[in-house]
């Protein structure tokens, strides 16, 4: 196999690269690591480092980087597949395209750790239901008949460990949002840190549109290894954590072929559905319905879906500051829907959910596609789906009518 492009390419993303230094910064800059610095201050040669050593060698790796190989990186890559003697070595192969990105998706997509911790916690919850069986004061007593903790200390033990695991997802939730907030919002210093960074995330997305195009189009392979989706979950590193047609419709030809080297592949992506067969129908919201999913209102861009997530989760006002993002994007962009899809939770007025329906839309009322879903995609803060969506009245706006506009007025000035 060549490798010569792959190993230039991929160096920036790996461990210790400028990628790297670059999430390093950011957690340092903005107390965005796994543990608040809760007052920490660093040492006045670390403070020199991160001032001034630091933002100047990636400025130069910066600088230095070629983002016009992507085209001959692809061509190495689709060679290298050929080359593969069995599904074994095509699958190890294949991981290795993913692993050096594994930083970025800790903080952009960290699904993985996320699951891997909610796991952990039903466990507990398993192990507490068991405690809770025995009389809580009776010591126990192991193998050796060496005296051990009372059932009660077990599920206080238990009760620690969910409350732990539920605070680290919460600070993993908290340092995506952050990330995407501060990348995905408006840099006006060219050359800094968030400049770079949001430089080489650019070039990350497309990468992973054209990998999924390109294994998408691999018609002799079986359909783990033409869906990155799977790739994806099988080693918990995300480069996309949801497809739109969109990201790949141009590489493969049109959007017709697009749609059906999907729905070759949604077997493995959604095996949930795979006994349902999806219609060649004319846009993902319909194949969405067909499959008795819930269904997307809006169909922003990438990086407008970003801004506006960042600005409805904003200290927790409209949306929870939790909120997932994967399943944000597909509300308010579409594309295929998350396997794991859960309504988005709304905190204030249902008008005020009509007013940003209407700002984003462009119209002067809420269409009656979206009313007539509205309430599998939202839930208030009871957990309550939110019914049918009235036109606000004229004069009778909401109290958030104004932040509203002034967010859909920043996404249209974004986007011309």
């Amino acid at each position: 196999m060549r490798t010569e492009i792959e190993k230039v390419f991929f160096k920036a993303f790996e461990q210790f690269g400028v990628v790297d230094h670059c999430i390093d910064w950011m957690r340092e800059k903005y107390d965005l690591g796994f543990l608040p610095k809760e007052g920490r201050q660093l040492p006045e040669q670390w403070e020199r480092y991160y001032n001034e050593t630091l933002p100047n060698e990636i400025r130069e790796a910066t600088e230095a980087f070629d983002d016009t190989v992507v085209n001959s990186l692809m061509d190495e890559i689709g060679s290298n597949l050929d080359e593969c003697q069995s599904d074994a070595q095509r699958e190890r192969y294949l991981f290795s395209l993913l692993k050096p990105f594994k930083g970025l998706s800790d903080v952009y997509h960290p699904t993985a750790q996320i699951n891997r911790l909610r796991a952990s916690i039903e466990d507990c919850k398993r192990d507490k239901t068991m405690w809770e069986s025995l009389p809580k004061d009776k010591p126990l007593f192991n193998v050796a008949g060496e005296h051990g903790e009372t059932p009660k200390e077990q599920i206080e033990a238990c009760d620690g460990s969910i409350t732990d695991d539920q605070k680290k997802i919460d600070r993993l939730h908290y340092i995506n949002h952050r990330f995407c907030e501060i990348i995905g919002g408006q840099i006006n210093e060219k050359n800094s840190v968030e400049w770079c960074l949001s430089a080489f995330v650019c070039v990350w997305g497309a990468f992973a549109n054209r990998l999924d195009a390109l294994l998408l189009e691999r018609t002799e392979f079986k359909p783990e290894h033409r869906s990155l989706i799977w790739l994806q979950r099988e080693c918990g590193i995300y480069l996309k954590p949801y497809r739109e047609i969109t990201d790949v419709d141009y590489y493969l030809g049109s959007i017709e072929l697009a749609r059906k080297y999907i729905s070759e592949v949604r077997g493995v992506e959604f095996p949930d559905t795979q006994q349902v067969s999806a219609p060649q129908t004319s846009d993902d919201r319909e194949i969405s319905m067909s499959l008795d999913l819930p269904s997307s209102i809006l169909s922003l861009q990438p990086n407008e879906c970003q801004y506006l997530y960042g600005e409805l989760t904003r200290n927790g006002h409209f949306m929870p500051t939790g909120t997932n993002q994967a399943h944000f994007n597909y509300v308010f962009g579409g594309g295929v829907c998350p396997a794991d899809f859960t309504p988005l939770c709304w905190n204030v007025s249902k008008q005020a959910l009509s007013e940003l329906i209407i700002f984003a839309a462009g119209g002067k009322s809420v269409p009656r596609s979206i009313n007539n879903s509205i309430g599998r995609v939202f839930v208030d803060t009871k957990k309550t789906p939110i019914k049918k969506l009235s036109n606000p009245k004229k004069d009778e706006v909401s109290r958030d009518w104004g932040a509203l506009q002034t967010i859909t007025n920043t996404i249209k000035t974004r986007s011309s």
